[in-house]
């Protein structure tokens, strides 16, 4: 049966997640296969609630125009 894992590390801002298979053979050895390493850096907190807000002020701007 395979067994499917992921490693995950965090350098420098930088979030990589290393996907990988192992099992076992009918020899009794363990058959590891790695998968392709994925980088990424992850937004800023302030990222989501910046452009919540921009959208409300932008908004509340037009319905002001049009009033």
């Amino acid at each position: 049966s395979d067994h499917y894992c992921i490693v995950r590390t965090i350098r420098d801002n930088v979030v990589c997640t290393i996907p990988y298979v192992y099992y076992f053979t009918e020899a009794n050895t363990v058959l590891l296969r790695i998968g392709p390493k994925d980088c990424r850096t992850p937004l800023p907190a302030a990222f989501v609630p910046s452009i919540i807000i921009a959208l409300i002020v932008g908004l509340g701007l037009i319905m002001l125009f049009i009033w």
